[in-house]
């Protein structure tokens, strides 16, 4: 599970929106957990754990 979200380590899928930025993961419900490119990306619950947005700004 990533520590940061790192846009250039995302997939068109992630980077939309439509997958969990941690586990690549497109079923289940999500949260929101910052944006990428303007865009708000998600992660499962289980996932954004331990997810830090704020100690490193998105792009």
């Amino acid at each position: 599970m990533p520590e940061y979200i790192i846009p250039a380590d995302l997939n068109e899928v992630q980077k939309d929106g439509s997958a969990c930025v941690a586990c690549d993961g497109r079923d289940g419900p999500m949260i929101p957990v910052g944006r990428v490119d303007g865009t708000q990306v998600f992660a499962h619950d289980g996932c954004a754990f331990g997810i830090s947005t704020a100690a490193r700004p998105l792009a």
